[in-house]
């Protein structure tokens, strides 16, 4: 555990157990200050670490992932709707004035923890997701509510090609967990490339890892860095855990301004285990110039 002045610290909102990290963090923030975390932190990513492990050389890790696990490892994200209130009332309105879906792009779909949540509780929203893995497409696919019709998803390395003609004109786009797992020399062109299947005006939808979650602090100590906050695991898959600074660089240079960008700081306890967890996440909307 980081030891931060507990003065410093509000009590913990829930007890939780590491399985639950992701789902218990929803949308909570400010348990601790970052400025406390960046303090203790910053010296020891200035650090470097020898690598322990080398990662799997797979060609396509997301795809061994979800053979793997299936459906069975995220959680539902179902506090995405209070989260992001925007997505919600634009829903209610087209429900009242009986006009079109709402239509979102969810980026990295995986096997539908962020579609499937929102669909159950958004009746006028219709998404389109796509995922690298063709086995988390399937199970997209094969969820009983995607017999509704109003779900699709398609199978898209997103780095090394673009989506279907299809997979354009929306008004929001979601990224959830999903940049960080992108290669960082590769951020900025995918977001641009996803950025131009947004209506002008629209909005995108975004929370991910921030910069000295104690995620970050665990791969640095293990010498998995390979760029700047960026660290290859030994999946073979990457983590990049923002800055606010550096995530509102790179959607300022695909034409989106930041209509929120902040951390959400979460601290949790397992006290079978006797741990208190320091996860930090980095929650923002971003709004597609009119222009463009």
């Amino acid at each position: 555990t980081w030891d931060i002045t507990e003065s410093k610290l509000m009590e913990p909102k829930r007890e939780l157990g590491i399985e639950d990290e992701e789902e218990g963090a929803d949308f909570y923030c400010e348990d601790f200050d970052w400025k406390d975390v960046e303090t203790q932190c910053a010296p020891i990513v200035a650090q470097d670490f020898p690598r322990r492990k080398e990662p799997l050389p797979a060609d396509n890790p997301w795809e061994e992932f979800y053979k793997a696990n299936k459906a069975n490892f995220f959680k539902n994200r179902r506090y995405l709707t209070e989260a992001f209130t925007k997505l919600e009332e634009a829903c209610r309105k087209a429900k009242e004035a009986d006009g079109k879906a709402v239509r979102l792009l969810e980026c990295g779909c995986g096997p539908g923890n962020t579609i499937f949540p929102l669909l159950d509780r958004l009746p006028k929203l219709f998404v389109h997701g796509f995922d690298v893995s063709p086995t988390a497409v399937a199970l997209v696919r094969e969820h009983p509510s995607a017999a509704s019709g109003r779900v699709t998803a398609e199978v898209c390395d997103i780095v090394r090609a673009s989506l279907s003609s299809e997979a354009s004109d929306f008004d929001f786009i979601s990224m959830i967990f999903f940049l960080s797992a992108i290669p960082p020399a590769e951020m900025d062109s995918v977001v641009q490339k996803l950025v131009a299947t947004l209506k002008p005006g629209g909005s995108i939808l975004f929370r991910d890892y921030g910069r000295f979650d104690m995620a970050m602090l665990r791969n640095h100590r293990k010498g998995n860095k390979v760029a700047e906050d960026c660290y290859l695991k030994a999946d073979g898959t990457f983590a990049t855990y923002f800055s606010i600074e550096a995530l509102t660089s790179i959607f300022s240079k695909a034409g989106c301004s930041a209509l929120e960008c902040k951390y959400c700081t979460v601290r949790l306890q397992n006290r079978k285990r006797g741990l208190t967890m320091y996860r930090v996440f980095i929650q923002a909307t971003f709004v597609k110039e009119e222009s463009l």
